[in-house]
C-alpha cells in the first residue's frame, strides 16, 4: 500500500499499468531558508539552510513536526527535497516519485516507479 504525502497526484507507470494515487490531504515537507551568501554580477547568492520536516494538513494550514508512525505494508510518496532528512532518521519506508514523464505537450504527467529514500 501507498500513502501520497505530497499535495498532487501521483500517477505512477509500470509494467503497462498506470497507478494514480491521489493526495493523502497531508504533506510531508521540510523547511528550507534562503541565506543569502554573496553577489555574483549584481545578483545575490543563497545557500538553501533545511530545517525539520513538517507535516501539513493542506486544509486547516496546521503544521506538526516529525514522521508519521511506521505502518506495516505501507511505503510513504514524498517529495524526493525530504530525503536527506529521512534517510538520516534511518526510515526505510519512504519513497519519491521515480523518473518523470511528459505527454506530448511537455507537461509532466507521471512518473517511471519509485525511488526508495
Amino acid at each position: 500500500m501507498f500513502e501520497n504525502l505530497t499535495p498532487h497526484i501521483v500517477n505512477i507507470h509500470t509494467g503497462g499499468v498506470v497507478l494514480t494515487l491521489p493526495p493523502t490531504g497531508k504533506s510531508l515537507r521540510v523547511a528550507a531558508n534562503p541565506v543569502a551568501v554573496g553577489e555574483h554580477d549584481g545578483v545575490t547568492v543563497f545557500d538553501i539552510e533545511y530545517g525539520e520536516l513538517e507535516m501539513v494538513d493542506n486544509a486547516t494550514k496546521e503544521v506538526t513536526t516529525g514522521l508519521p508512525p511506521v505502518v506495516d505494508g505501507t511505503l510513504y510518496i514524498v517529495a524526493g527535497q525530504c530525503s536527506d532528512k529521512i534517510r538520516a532518521a534511518g526510515r526505510k519506508d519512504f519513497v519519491s516519485p521515480g523518473d518523470l514523464i511528459r505527454d506530448e505537450k511537455g507537461q509532466p504527467c507521471g512518473c517511471k516507479g519509485v525511488k526508495r529514500i
